[in-house]
């Protein structure tokens, strides 16, 4: 069974650019969510980041799908492609939690997004956004169709109440 994706954290602690580009080599958002730590570079600067962009961006069209890729810096503000955190408290925790045993039920969806993942070629960016936006535009429908029947119920509600 496939273990349940978690945060790697890659650690640069030196400002040389093979050493980074060393390290950055084996990122690959398909398989897990990634935080490249940058906090113990001192010079980090927007075009330093969008660096780390370009040569992340030959093999990785998307920072955030299927797993997202974060940077924690010290720069406050940066407006790229890959989103930056300057406090690791920032970074949304879902993919820190604690590593545990599946359940039964946990297995079972595990492999049902194994299926689903299957189904996705993650190679072609274009048409997999577009399959989701058409997911996501069917899932609307459904919503707004669910809130009209129950405003029409609540009006034959109201209207029975009425006519007794």
């Amino acid at each position: 069974m496939r273990n349940i994706p978690r945060y790697i954290e890659i650690l640069i602690l030196e400002d040389n650019k093979n050493h980074i580009k060393s390290l950055l080599k084996e990122v690959d958002n398909k398989i897990n969510p990634y935080i490249i730590n940058l906090m113990e570079v001192n010079d980090v600067d927007s075009n330093y980041l969008r660096e780390i962009e370009r040569f992340l961006g030959m093999k990785i069209s998307d920072f955030r799908f299927p797993y997202p890729i974060y940077v924690l810096s010290k720069l406050n503000l940066y407006d790229g492609k890959i989103t930056n955190f300057n406090d690791r408290d920032d970074i949304p925790q879902f993919y820190f939690a604690r590593e545990m045993r599946p359940t039964r039920i946990h297995a079972n969806i595990s492999r049902l997004n194994i299926a689903a993942e299957k189904a996705f070629d993650y190679d072609n960016r274009d048409e997999t956004n577009e399959k989701i936006k058409q997911y996501a535009e069917m899932n609307k429908k459904i919503h707004l169709a669910e809130i009209e029947k129950q405003a029409y119920a609540e009006l034959l509600k109201q209207m029975k109440e009425e006519y007794e």
